[in-house]
């Protein structure tokens, strides 16, 4: 199951403020109710009931992805509501002016990677009589083996997006850098194709990966290593959340929230040897491409071998940085 840290604390703050125990402190704050006013342009108030962890929450307490005040968030949901409703207990109408109203959420429970967002899956109102509030975490996976599409934006043509496909491959190679020569390490290759070009060709696309994302994150050209600072490698074997295969995701810096920014996840089939030598490392070699050379851009196929690869690298097709790992047991 998905972590909730931050509720986690959230409960061992309040069991500790009232001599509870985690579980009744948990319960408490599932019952424990409160009012909420919305109040919608020109409208009177509306009054609802809400738990007190759905405060918490309408608050921006666990809120990822977006600001309480966003138009996808629970508070802007609510108040556009109309104050007429059928009950989605009795399916009797109801109203929330005179009516005392609960309030019923399904929220998508936050993963950094697989779902960076705690957006609203479900929304009802109730008659007070036929149900308690209640916020609901559901965990909602998205990933998908296979390329992982990506959107790049032009340069010269900031209203232009590119479809561009990531792929992922670990692999062991022997790398040279700086003259000397590596013994055999895990390597991620991470290799981009041009879906959609709007008519500007796969060159110029390629170039814009290259000069907004590649180059400005660090990644060098050989015989340099760059290092990829803003970047995070997250490695998860088989079993993770109840993810049946190991799984692989790019994360590119933060956002205003501190939240882990991702590029793309996509579920592998890892090498165990690939695997076992991740053990113990805090940071993983990056290999990503291709680059332009001379105006022209050189296919990477997935069956190339390690030492194609690597000639690849010498010949400037491909760019290296470190990555810090996360390897989560």
């Amino acid at each position: 199951m998905v972590e909730y840290d931050y509720l986690k604390s959230r409960v061992r703050s309040y069991a500790a403020a009232h001599g509870l125990t985690y579980q009744q402190a948990q319960q408490r704050l599932r019952d424990d109710t409160t009012i909420y006013k919305v109040r919608a342009t020109g409208q009177p108030p509306v009054e609802y009931v809400i738990s007190t962890e759905m405060a918490a929450f309408l608050s921006g307490e666990g809120l990822h992805g977006m600001g309480p005040s966003d138009r996808e968030s629970l508070n802007s949901q609510l108040i556009q509501l109309p104050p007429v409703y059928e009950c989605g207990t009795c399916g009797e109408p109801g109203d929330a002016h005179d009516d005392a109203t609960t309030i019923r959420a399904v929220i998508a429970a936050y993963e950094p990677d697989l779902n960076p967002v705690t957006w609203v899956q479900d929304l009802s109102r109730h008659h007070a009589r036929c149900a308690p509030p209640r916020l609901v975490w559901k965990q909602l996976i998205a990933l998908t083996s296979g390329a992982q599409r990506v959107c790049v934006t032009g340069g010269t043509h900031r209203d232009i997006e590119a479809a561009c496909d990531l792929t992922l491959r670990p692999l062991v190679m022997a790398t040279m850098f700086d003259d000397q020569l590596r013994s055999a390490e895990p390597v991620l290759l991470v290799t981009a194709e041009v879906v959609d070009d709007h008519g500007l060709g796969t060159v110029y696309w390629l170039n814009q990966l290259e000069h907004q994302w590649w180059r400005p994150d660090g990644f060098a050209d050989h015989p340099s290593r760059g290092y990829a600072a803003n970047w995070s490698i997250r490695v998860e074997e088989a079993g993770r959340d109840g993810i049946a295969s190991p799984w692989i995701a790019i994360r590119y810096g933060t956002d205003h929230a501190g939240d882990p920014l991702p590029l793309c996840a996509a579920a592998l089939d890892i090498p165990a040897p690939w695997l076992g030598l991740l053990r113990g490392r805090k940071e993983l070699l990056v290999l990503v491409g291709p680059i332009t050379v001379a105006g022209e851009a050189e296919s990477i196929p997935p069956d190339l071998t390690p030492r194609q690869i690597g000639a690849m690298l010498k010949h400037g097709s491909l760019v290296a940085a470190d990555a810090p790992l996360i390897k989560v047991a």
